[in-house]
């Protein structure tokens, strides 16, 4: 299965500092997944650029990770 982690960008700064829990679950996901990352802080990306990308690349699992300020674009892309 391919498994897409997506991390909102922040919506203040654009300075890249990577998230580990995206590594973390790289990491621990078992042989035979495929694992993607993107951190919307180096990749931008609308709500329909995402999903179109999630369609485009037979995406079968999605995680979103979010902190408190970027809790909202988070919701907007999980619906």
């Amino acid at each position: 299965m391919k498994i897409l982690l997506y991390n909102p960008d922040n919506g203040v700064t654009r300075n890249f500092m990577p998230h580990l829990w995206m590594f973390l679950l790289q990491a621990l996901t078992p042989p035979g997944h495929e694992v993607v990352l993107i951190d919307g802080n180096t990749q931008p990306m609308d709500e329909a650029e995402i999903a179109q990308w999630v369609d485009d690349h037979n995406i079968g699992l999605v995680g979103i990770g979010a902190m408190t300020r970027m809790v909202a674009k988070a919701y907007r892309v999980a619906d």
